[in-house]
């Protein structure tokens, strides 16, 4: 609807219309495209993405615990930790990316036969084309969001373990 205006002028109802449009020539499937594979690259993402992070930080602060003193210097250890967190996740959930992409330049291409049409044309490179572009994107971004994260941890006066929750349930 977005995308493609024109295709939906002649509708009178600004959303139903378009859905029934979309409905009628391409079934309910055309809602749910690409679904499945973005599903895929966001958990493998974020899982990634938190584990490095964790762990970064964690093994900098213990080679260097002197860091933990200042606000300014475990900012920095936030920045870097995210920096390589962010550009690891998009690497690692590139192939994900490529089918989903692939998924929505060709409707009606699962994502079983997206991942064959990209492995014939290009065999295991074309699962990473552009993976040095969104890796770089991803890991600014994601060292930006947990640079905020943490400053704002650090302003609130709120550590880590605040954020824990632990259920102590009792049979």
């Amino acid at each position: 609807v977005v995308a493609e205006p024109d295709r939906f002028a002649e509708c009178r109802l600004p959303f139903l219309g378009p859905v029934r449009t979309v409905y009628a020539q391409e079934g309910l499937d055309a809602f749910f495209a690409g679904f499945r594979p973005l599903v895929a690259r966001q958990v493998i993402f974020g899982m990634v993405k938190f584990f490095f992070f964790d762990s970064l930080a964690e093994a900098i602060f213990a080679f260097a615990p002197q860091l933990r003193a200042a606000a300014a210097t475990r900012l920095g250890v936030a920045f870097v930790s995210g920096l390589i967190a962010g550009s690891i996740s998009s690497l690692v959930s590139q192939p994900a990316d490529a089918i989903l992409s692939k998924t929505n330049d060709r409707p009606g291409v699962n994502p079983t036969q997206a991942a064959k049409l990209i492995w014939d044309q290009d065999g295991l490179k074309g699962f990473y084309r552009g993976a040095l572009s969104r890796c770089l994107w991803a890991g600014c971004v994601i060292a930006g969001q947990f640079a905020i994260y943490d400053y704002l941890k650090s302003i609130l006066s709120v550590s880590s373990r605040d954020l824990a929750l632990f259920l102590d349930v009792s049979l």
